[in-house]
């Protein structure tokens, strides 16, 4: 279940949030996942948005904070959650957005694709997460983004080329896929704060499926 954490800092509080962060992480347990999180210009307010299926978990999280930070935890659903149940024989869509296209090129041509998407095409180069493969390169076209990896295919059917979508309910959608007999390929490079999988169409073409955090 998604709950929506509003962190209303204490007074003055804020350098030594981010102090206690830096050096502890989040000390967040087992079982209560963190998804994404704002902050207003003042840096007095924090909505985070976390997963639980366990709400008792947010007791031992918040115990660690509790001197600096006053917590509202509400149970929330996401946009197409609400629209199902206002209307259970709607078509359900869970797809929200193109999030990216991967591109694949030989070892040999990475320099040269490089210069042909940074430097030909202008395309803004992004650092790449910790987890990711650091061979490539991620390029950021608006709200959407190129992933260029570098891969040595040696005559493979089956190629790591993908396009990703953002979806509003990652579990629903994994359901919806494994009902319709789609196998779901786990990630083998888990990305912190990403949660993700990938299946494939008929015709072999992999698709990348991760959480929306809108």
């Amino acid at each position: 279940m998604l709950y929506m954490v509003v962190e209303r800092y204490r007074e003055g509080a804020a350098p030594e949030i981010y102090r206690r962060a830096q050096e502890k992480g989040r000390m967040i347990p087992d079982g209560l996942e963190y998804v994404s999180s704002w902050v207003n210009l003042e840096f007095t307010i924090c909505y985070q948005l976390m997963r639980t299926d366990d709400a008792s978990l947010f007791a031992v999280w918040t115990d660690a904070w509790k001197d600096l930070v006053d917590f509202e935890i509400v149970p929330v659903r996401t946009s197409a959650e609400a629209a199902r149940v206002i209307d259970p024989h709607a078509s359900p869509s869970f797809v929200t957005a193109l999030h990216h296209v991967n591109v694949t090129i030989p070892p040999e041509l990475e320099r040269e694709a490089k210069e042909f998407y940074g430097g030909v095409l202008g395309l803004k180069q992004v650092p790449k997460p910790t987890g990711s493969r650091q061979s490539g390169a991620w390029y950021e076209i608006g709200a959407n983004q190129l992933h260029l990896s570098v891969e040595n295919e040696n005559g493979a059917s089956l190629s790591s080329r993908h396009v990703c979508f953002s979806v509003s309910d990652l579990r629903a959608m994994e359901t919806r896929f494994r009902e319709a007999g789609v196998e779901i390929i786990s990630a083998a490079r888990p990305v912190p704060g990403t949660s993700r999988f990938y299946v494939r169409d008929p015709g072999g073409n992999m698709l990348e499926i991760t959480q929306s955090t809108i």
